[in-house]
């Protein structure tokens, strides 16, 4: 019976200190260094949220995956995969 009551009081333990209280850490951490980037990186024009940095970004080397705004624009050309076509040679 003291193993029984030792295991649900570790499972308690461990599940609000690993998942309450360490994410809210990481979060607060996030927040306090680093608050542009936790919120997203969010474009705001005349006090409205128009966007986030993150997102549609252009890339100008081929290496790169093509951005879904450029794929928008070039949706024929564009082909996420070519790159990882087989070669005939």
């Amino acid at each position: 019976m003291k193993d029984l009551i030792t295991s649900i009081l570790m499972i308690v333990v461990f599940t609000v200190s690993l998942g309450i209280l360490y994410p809210l850490a990481v979060w607060g951490v996030g927040q306090a260094m680093f608050p542009h980037q936790a919120n997203g990186s969010l474009i705001v024009r005349d006090g409205k949220t128009v966007g986030s940095e993150l997102i549609g970004q252009t890339f100008s080397s081929a290496g790169y995956f093509h951005s879904p705004a450029l794929c928008r624009r070039q949706w024929l050309r564009c082909r996420s995969f070519e790159r990882f076509e087989p070669r005939a040679d």
